[in-house]
């Protein structure tokens, strides 16, 4: 039988009940650096995006410095392929220096500022679509205040970092608070491990997972679309996947983290199976095609929505996402159906 044509909530939703579907959710997010350092032009970016793709999935998509600016990083954006901002001076230094952060909500207006611009996609979207907001993890953060040093310090000055952390995480769950009153359903909860850094599972627990965890549950009751966004090499999935989130993405999609592999390690939905470097920027309208069949016939399993890992290119051609958005959407029969019949 064919199956009725389904709005975003109730697919995701069924996504993530392993329910039957018209077809796999699909969404993409970017950041839109050019624009973004005014909250309303970021705003207009991220709905004209929603508007111009109907995604299943809306991402106000703040940048992972916001709340390291916050406490007074002051950041640049230089043509960077994601469209991330970078810390231009650090501001700790001296390990000493973690105890001058205190929690800093309502004394800088940067993530306030935030959530005026989601109110504003939140209500053109009239709860058509779930809409959720962009937010660093503590540690994220911590390292953008402090970069490699950070895990030096953790050894060194543990008590300091411990309390920095503390303070950060404060002002990280009032921003998410306040994004769930100004009409976001869940957060995009941003989790960089440099490559570089010398970090350990047990460091992980201590210095991470718990803040990660209050800032998770600032979200409130459910329902929530919580997505957890994690850029570390794939080594650190384990870490990761039971997270109280209700989607995962990895930017490392190699080895481990292929999405149908960590469909089996992780209870919610799995966000990925496209290459944001590859077809989507570099090829032709058809192996943007390819890539998404193969994607689908690949996760139609198993609960997924078809994404890059994490955000996709500022350079992404529109014509490319058009005809991953065509093959995700042929028709169910031709599809959904065949797999769920396989």
């Amino acid at each position: 039988g064919h199956i009725a044509s389904m709005n975003h909530w109730d697919r995701l939703d069924a996504a993530l009940r392993a329910g039957l579907l018209d077809r796999l959710p699909v969404a993409l997010w970017r950041h839109w650096p050019e624009v973004d350092h005014d909250p309303l032009a970021l705003a207009r970016a991220v709905m004209a995006w929603q508007r111009r793709f109907d995604f299943d999935l809306t991402v106000f998509t703040a940048q992972q410095t916001c709340v390291a600016e916050q406490f007074g990083a002051s950041t640049v954006y230089r043509n960077e392929p994601y469209g991330r901002r970078h810390v231009e001076r650090l501001r700790i230094e001296d390990p000493r220096q973690w105890l001058e952060l205190r929690s800093r909500s309502g004394s800088c207006s940067v993530l306030t500022e935030l959530n005026v611009g989601l109110r504003r996609v939140a209500e053109a979207l009239g709860g058509t679509v779930p809409l959720i907001q962009s937010v660093p993890s503590p540690l994220t953060t911590a390292w953008h205040l402090a970069g490699d040093a950070l895990f030096g310090h953790m050894r060194s000055d543990p008590e300091c970092v411990a309390t920095a952390l503390q303070a950060i995480t404060e002002s990280t769950v009032d921003f998410v608070r306040a994004a769930i009153e100004s009409g976001a359903c869940g957060i995009r909860l941003i989790v960089r491990i440099p490559a570089s850094a010398p970090f350990t599972i047990e460091e992980h627990r201590r210095f991470a997972r718990r803040f990660d965890t209050e800032v998770v549950q600032a979200t409130g009751a459910a329902p929530n679309w919580n997505l957890l966004e994690v850029d570390a090499h794939s080594a650190w999935l384990d870490a990761f996947v039971d997270y109280p989130v209700q989607l995962l993405t990895c930017c490392d999609q190699s080895n481990d983290a292929n999405p149908s592999s960590v469909a089996k390690r992780f209870g919610g939905i799995v966000a990925g199976g496209i290459d944001a470097g590859g077809p989507l920027v570099g090829g032709t309208r058809s192996a943007c095609f390819e890539e998404a069949v193969s994607a689908v016939s690949s996760l139609e399993q198993v609960r997924a929505m078809i994404a890059t890992g994490g955000a996709c290119r500022t350079d992404t051609p529109e014509t490319q996402i058009d005809a991953l958005i065509e093959a995700v959407r042929r028709p169910a029969d031709t599809a959904t159906e065949e797999g769920r019949a396989r």
